[in-house]
């Protein structure tokens, strides 16, 4: 019924363009027709006052595109992505919104809202977040807002997500203890070292050479127990990375063990630690 009322709503008003008023049209309008092609200057006019129209409406908005995230358009969620990160409402304005849904039936709403809030810096909403991390559909988004508002007291309750069955969900992890940056997280970190996908070792070791010198000693003592090659390796590039000189006894002792590419890693962290050479390993950020 009410897609029947937007339609015909908005077939009234684009027979009016002339004197379309974008302050008074309702949001199904305003949303229809800032999605139109325009056909004329004067269309075009119309289109872009009635997108900057829903855009001041800022709060407003942001509601009405929440109460419709799980709908198959996928413009629902780009403007809710331009609210809250590209154009962004002052915290004190969306995260009011965003939390009136964290609770919401449908989990693609939930999983949504706490996405939304990552944008910000919203550590005080911790306690609304916490009850998605027991959900297989919003642990994820659950897991990088704890992250980005680094909550230090989320690590007991998130770290355990690195042995997730799921790959995305323990690169998230991994990312999320990064940026959470507390040195409690780097036994874990370690220990994600061991993991079978690449993607999730690599995102545990730039998180390990995120926290710094706290990390040297902790992987020093790691690569004399560590069994499994791709862990060794992923430990010396991390070392190599940190270039710190506690740990050029511990790599110097390996110059000659292993195959030509451990013993190759080896040498670029030597050289790394020494300054003479650059970090190929490593890109910058990362989410």
């Amino acid at each position: 019924m009410k897609k029947v009322v937007a339609a015909i709503l908005f077939a009234a008003v684009f027979a009016r363009a002339e004197t379309f008023d974008p302050k008074k049209a309702p949001f199904e309008v305003l949303f229809e027709q800032s999605l139109r092609a325009g056909d004329s200057p004067e269309h075009i006019a119309m289109l872009g006052a009635a997108y900057d129209e829903l855009m001041a409406r800022g709060p407003e908005s942001l509601s009405n595109l929440m109460d419709r995230i799980h709908i198959e358009n996928v413009m629902i969620g780009v403007y809710a992505i331009t609210l809250t990160k590209d154009r962004p409402l002052p915290k004190e304005q969306a995260l009011p919104v965003l939390m009136s849904f964290v609770n919401a039936e449908r989990p693609a709403t939930r999983k949504m809202a706490a996405f939304l809030a990552g944008f910000y810096r919203a550590p005080e909403y911790a306690e609304n977040i916490y009850p998605l991390l027991d959900h297989e559909k919003t642990k994820g988004a659950a897991i990088r807002a704890l992250g980005k508002w680094q909550v230090t007291n989320a690590i007991p309750r998130i770290d355990s997500f690195l042995h997730d069955a799921k790959e995305r969900v323990r690169v998230a992890t991994a990312n999320a203890l990064r940026d959470i940056g507390d040195a409690h997280a780097i036994p874990s970190l370690i220990g994600a070292l061991d993991d079978p996908m690449y993607t999730v070792r690599n995102t545990a070791a730039r998180a390990l050479v995120s926290l710094g010198k706290a990390s040297v000693e902790p992987l020093v003592s790691a690569l004399g127990q560590a069994a499994d090659d791709a862990k060794k390796r992923q430990i010396i590039r991390a070392l190599g990375d940190l270039k710190d000189e506690r740990a050029l006894d511990a790599l110097k002792k390996m110059r000659d063990g292993g195959d030509y590419e451990m013993r190759q890693d080896v040498s670029n962290a030597i050289a790394l630690i020494g300054g003479t050479s650059t970090n190929v390993w490593f890109g910058a950020g990362g989410e």
